[in-house]
Protein backbone atom coordinates (compact mmCIF):
# COMPACT_ATOMS: atom_id res chain seq x y z
CA UNK A 1 0.00 0.00 0.00
CA UNK A 2 1.36 3.20 -1.02
CA UNK A 3 2.45 5.86 1.73
CA UNK A 4 0.10 8.90 2.07
CA UNK A 5 1.90 12.13 1.77
CA UNK A 6 2.42 14.32 4.51
CA UNK A 7 -0.11 16.90 5.73
CA UNK A 8 2.10 19.45 4.58
CA UNK A 9 2.80 18.28 1.26
CA UNK A 10 -0.36 17.02 0.70
CA UNK A 11 -1.97 21.07 1.56
CA UNK A 12 0.72 22.58 -0.64
CA UNK A 13 0.23 20.39 -3.41
CA UNK A 14 -3.55 20.50 -3.54
CA UNK A 15 -3.05 24.01 -3.88
CA UNK A 16 -0.67 23.53 -7.27
CA UNK A 17 -3.31 21.24 -7.76
CA UNK A 18 -5.95 23.69 -8.20
CA UNK A 19 -4.36 25.76 -10.41
CA UNK A 20 -4.34 23.24 -13.40
CA UNK A 21 -8.19 21.56 -13.12
CA UNK A 22 -9.67 24.17 -15.32
CA UNK A 23 -10.31 22.38 -19.32
CA UNK A 24 -12.52 24.82 -20.14
CA UNK A 25 -9.93 27.13 -21.10
CA UNK A 26 -7.67 25.34 -22.68
CA UNK A 27 -7.04 27.10 -26.06
CA UNK A 28 -3.29 28.10 -26.10
CA UNK A 29 -2.62 31.41 -25.16
CA UNK A 30 0.31 33.69 -26.33
CA UNK A 31 2.81 32.69 -23.64
CA UNK A 32 5.62 34.84 -25.10
CA UNK A 33 6.42 36.66 -22.04
CA UNK A 34 6.18 33.38 -19.89
CA UNK A 35 10.09 32.56 -19.45
CA UNK A 36 10.67 28.50 -20.69
CA UNK A 37 11.67 25.77 -18.07
CA UNK A 38 15.02 24.60 -17.64
CA UNK A 39 13.84 20.88 -18.13
CA UNK A 40 11.86 20.83 -21.42
CA UNK A 41 9.48 18.40 -22.40
CA UNK A 42 11.40 17.14 -25.48
CA UNK A 43 11.38 13.91 -27.84
CA UNK A 44 13.39 11.52 -25.67
CA UNK A 45 14.57 7.56 -25.26
CA UNK A 46 11.53 5.40 -24.13
CA UNK A 47 10.30 5.74 -20.46
CA UNK A 48 8.55 2.64 -20.68
CA UNK A 49 5.70 2.72 -22.35
CA UNK A 50 6.42 3.12 -25.99
CA UNK A 51 6.25 6.40 -28.35
CA UNK A 52 2.58 6.05 -29.69
CA UNK A 53 3.33 9.24 -31.69
CA UNK A 54 1.10 12.48 -32.29
CA UNK A 55 -3.09 12.06 -32.30
CA UNK A 56 -5.30 13.34 -34.68
CA UNK A 57 -7.04 14.81 -31.98
CA UNK A 58 -7.85 17.72 -34.50
CA UNK A 59 -10.96 15.76 -35.57
CA UNK A 60 -12.40 15.51 -32.60
CA UNK A 61 -15.38 18.42 -31.67
CA UNK A 62 -17.69 17.28 -29.14
CA UNK A 63 -17.86 14.06 -26.62
CA UNK A 64 -20.11 12.49 -24.31
CA UNK A 65 -20.18 11.62 -20.92
CA UNK A 66 -20.19 7.72 -22.40
CA UNK A 67 -17.37 8.76 -24.66
CA UNK A 68 -15.56 10.43 -22.05
CA UNK A 69 -15.51 7.34 -19.29
CA UNK A 70 -13.92 5.40 -22.69
CA UNK A 71 -11.40 8.24 -23.42
CA UNK A 72 -9.90 8.61 -19.91
CA UNK A 73 -6.47 6.92 -19.10
CA UNK A 74 -6.26 3.62 -17.30
CA UNK A 75 -3.34 1.83 -15.74
CA UNK A 76 -2.86 0.26 -18.52
CA UNK A 77 -1.39 3.65 -20.63
CA UNK A 78 0.69 3.95 -17.58
CA UNK A 79 4.36 2.63 -16.57
CA UNK A 80 4.26 -0.11 -13.89
CA UNK A 81 4.63 1.32 -10.26
CA UNK A 82 1.55 3.86 -11.38
CA UNK A 83 -1.79 2.71 -9.55
CA UNK A 84 -5.28 4.45 -9.93
CA UNK A 85 -5.98 6.30 -6.98
CA UNK A 86 -7.56 9.51 -6.67
CA UNK A 87 -7.06 9.88 -2.95
CA UNK A 88 -2.90 9.70 -3.23
CA UNK A 89 -3.42 11.66 -6.95
CA UNK A 90 -4.53 14.94 -5.25
CA UNK A 91 -8.39 15.61 -6.59
CA UNK A 92 -8.97 18.43 -7.93
CA UNK A 93 -11.62 19.64 -4.81
CA UNK A 94 -8.78 18.66 -2.60
CA UNK A 95 -7.75 22.29 -1.51
CA UNK A 96 -11.18 23.72 -2.83
CA UNK A 97 -12.57 25.16 0.31
CA UNK A 98 -8.94 26.75 1.52
CA UNK A 99 -8.67 28.41 -1.46
CA UNK A 100 -11.13 31.12 -0.54
CA UNK A 101 -9.20 32.53 2.43
CA UNK A 102 -5.80 32.47 0.53
CA UNK A 103 -4.44 36.34 -0.71
CA UNK A 104 -2.52 36.80 -3.66
CA UNK A 105 0.26 38.95 -4.75
CA UNK A 106 -0.12 40.41 -6.84
CA UNK A 107 -3.70 40.71 -6.89
CA UNK A 108 -4.84 39.43 -10.46
CA UNK A 109 -3.03 36.17 -10.34
CA UNK A 110 -6.05 35.16 -8.08
CA UNK A 111 -8.32 35.11 -11.13
CA UNK A 112 -5.11 33.26 -13.44
CA UNK A 113 -5.23 30.60 -10.17
CA UNK A 114 -9.11 30.27 -10.62
CA UNK A 115 -9.10 29.85 -14.24
CA UNK A 116 -7.25 27.50 -14.65
CA UNK A 117 -8.52 25.32 -11.45
CA UNK A 118 -11.73 25.83 -13.45
CA UNK A 119 -13.91 27.02 -10.47
CA UNK A 120 -16.99 26.23 -11.55
CA UNK A 121 -20.05 28.60 -11.04
CA UNK A 122 -23.67 28.70 -12.45
CA UNK A 123 -22.80 30.31 -15.88
CA UNK A 124 -19.85 28.00 -16.77
CA UNK A 125 -20.39 24.02 -15.89
CA UNK A 126 -19.35 21.08 -18.49
CA UNK A 127 -21.86 19.49 -20.56
CA UNK A 128 -20.50 16.21 -19.64
CA UNK A 129 -16.44 15.64 -17.91
CA UNK A 130 -14.43 12.49 -16.59
CA UNK A 131 -11.44 12.28 -14.33
CA UNK A 132 -8.97 9.99 -13.40
CA UNK A 133 -6.29 9.81 -11.07
CA UNK A 134 -2.73 8.06 -10.56
CA UNK A 135 -0.23 8.22 -8.11
CA UNK A 136 3.49 6.63 -8.56
CA UNK A 137 6.58 6.15 -6.72
CA UNK A 138 7.31 8.77 -3.32
CA UNK A 139 4.52 12.02 -4.24
CA UNK A 140 4.46 11.38 -7.91
CA UNK A 141 0.91 12.10 -9.20
CA UNK A 142 -0.79 12.18 -12.69
CA UNK A 143 -4.35 13.38 -13.40
CA UNK A 144 -6.35 13.84 -16.18
CA UNK A 145 -9.66 15.50 -17.05
CA UNK A 146 -12.03 15.30 -19.98
CA UNK A 147 -14.55 17.81 -20.32
CA UNK A 148 -17.05 19.11 -23.16
CA UNK A 149 -18.25 22.76 -23.17
CA UNK A 150 -20.94 24.75 -24.95
CA UNK A 151 -19.42 26.10 -28.38
CA UNK A 152 -17.15 29.45 -27.66
CA UNK A 153 -16.69 28.69 -23.77
CA UNK A 154 -13.25 27.80 -23.78
CA UNK A 155 -12.23 30.21 -26.15
CA UNK A 156 -13.98 33.02 -23.81
CA UNK A 157 -12.11 31.82 -20.57
CA UNK A 158 -9.05 31.54 -22.03
CA UNK A 159 -9.05 35.17 -23.10
CA UNK A 160 -9.41 36.34 -19.94
CA UNK A 161 -6.69 34.07 -18.65
CA UNK A 162 -4.43 35.01 -21.18
CA UNK A 163 -4.60 38.35 -20.22
CA UNK A 164 -3.97 38.02 -17.08
CA UNK A 165 -0.95 35.46 -17.33
CA UNK A 166 2.27 37.82 -18.35
CA UNK A 167 1.42 39.16 -15.03
CA UNK A 168 2.00 35.96 -13.19
CA UNK A 169 4.93 34.15 -14.17
CA UNK A 170 6.08 34.41 -10.45
CA UNK A 171 3.24 34.45 -7.76
CA UNK A 172 2.44 34.19 -3.95
CA UNK A 173 0.00 33.08 -1.96
CA UNK A 174 -0.93 33.57 2.00
CA UNK A 175 -3.17 31.15 3.54
CA UNK A 176 -5.20 32.39 6.44
CA UNK A 177 -2.41 30.79 8.85
CA UNK A 178 0.15 32.86 7.29
CA UNK A 179 1.93 30.27 5.39
CA UNK A 180 3.29 31.66 2.11
CA UNK A 181 3.89 29.68 -1.18
CA UNK A 182 5.60 31.33 -4.36
CA UNK A 183 4.95 29.55 -7.40
CA UNK A 184 6.64 30.02 -10.29
CA UNK A 185 5.09 29.98 -13.78
CA UNK A 186 7.34 28.74 -16.88
CA UNK A 187 6.66 27.45 -20.25
CA UNK A 188 7.23 23.53 -21.87
CA UNK A 189 7.69 22.64 -25.04
CA UNK A 190 5.43 19.61 -26.00
CA UNK A 191 4.27 18.24 -29.02
CA UNK A 192 1.00 20.32 -30.51
CA UNK A 193 -1.99 17.75 -30.48
CA UNK A 194 -5.29 18.74 -30.81
CA UNK A 195 -6.27 22.58 -32.37
CA UNK A 196 -4.56 24.37 -29.45
CA UNK A 197 -2.06 22.83 -26.93
CA UNK A 198 -0.64 24.95 -24.17
CA UNK A 199 2.44 23.30 -21.32
CA UNK A 200 3.19 25.03 -18.41
CA UNK A 201 5.25 24.05 -15.15
CA UNK A 202 4.38 25.54 -12.09
CA UNK A 203 7.18 25.43 -9.11
CA UNK A 204 5.92 26.02 -5.69
CA UNK A 205 8.05 26.84 -2.53
CA UNK A 206 6.97 27.10 0.66
CA UNK A 207 8.05 26.74 4.16
CA UNK A 208 5.84 25.33 7.11
CA UNK A 209 6.80 24.52 10.85
CA UNK A 210 10.86 25.21 10.04
CA UNK A 211 10.66 22.39 6.65
CA UNK A 212 10.85 24.09 3.57
CA UNK A 213 8.65 22.58 1.18
CA UNK A 214 9.13 22.41 -2.83
CA UNK A 215 6.84 21.25 -5.42
CA UNK A 216 6.57 20.81 -9.54
CA UNK A 217 3.31 20.48 -11.14
CA UNK A 218 3.57 19.97 -14.85
CA UNK A 219 0.12 21.03 -16.81
CA UNK A 220 -0.55 20.25 -20.47
CA UNK A 221 -3.71 21.59 -21.62
CA UNK A 222 -5.12 20.78 -24.85
CA UNK A 223 -8.63 21.88 -26.86
CA UNK A 224 -10.18 19.87 -29.01
CA UNK A 225 -13.19 21.49 -31.18
CA UNK A 226 -15.50 21.90 -27.64
CA UNK A 227 -13.71 18.49 -25.61
CA UNK A 228 -10.99 20.22 -23.59
CA UNK A 229 -8.29 18.08 -22.07
CA UNK A 230 -6.29 18.95 -18.84
CA UNK A 231 -3.17 16.68 -17.74
CA UNK A 232 -1.53 17.38 -14.29
CA UNK A 233 1.90 15.64 -13.59
CA UNK A 234 4.20 15.99 -10.81
CA UNK A 235 4.72 15.98 -7.33
CA UNK A 236 8.06 16.78 -5.24
CA UNK A 237 10.29 16.08 -8.20
CA UNK A 238 9.02 16.77 -11.76
CA UNK A 239 8.04 13.83 -13.69
CA UNK A 240 10.88 13.03 -16.52
CA UNK A 241 10.06 14.83 -20.40
CA UNK A 242 9.97 11.99 -22.12
CA UNK A 243 7.13 9.82 -19.52
CA UNK A 244 5.09 13.48 -19.81
CA UNK A 245 5.08 13.78 -23.30
CA UNK A 246 4.35 9.68 -23.96
CA UNK A 247 1.32 10.31 -21.19
CA UNK A 248 0.02 12.89 -23.15
CA UNK A 249 0.13 11.49 -26.65
CA UNK A 250 -1.69 8.15 -25.12
CA UNK A 251 -4.29 10.50 -23.78
CA UNK A 252 -5.21 12.24 -26.78
CA UNK A 253 -4.64 8.99 -28.67
CA UNK A 254 -7.70 7.96 -26.30
CA UNK A 255 -9.52 10.99 -26.98
CA UNK A 256 -9.24 10.61 -31.09
CA UNK A 257 -10.48 7.30 -31.24
CA UNK A 258 -13.36 7.64 -28.54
Amino acid sequence: MRARPLTAVAATAATLVLVAGCSGSTSAPETADLPPAASRAQPGADAGLGRSGASDAAAVTTLTQEQIAVALLTETELPSGWTQDASSAMPLDAGAASTEALAYDPPQCAAVVSGLAGTTSAARVPLATGTASFGGRGFAFVSETIETWEPGTSTAELDTLTAALPDCAEYSQTAATGQVTTTRVTTLDVPEHGDRTLALRLEASSGEGGMNLFLTLDVVLVVAGDVAVTLLAGGTDPLEPELLQEITDRAMAKVASA
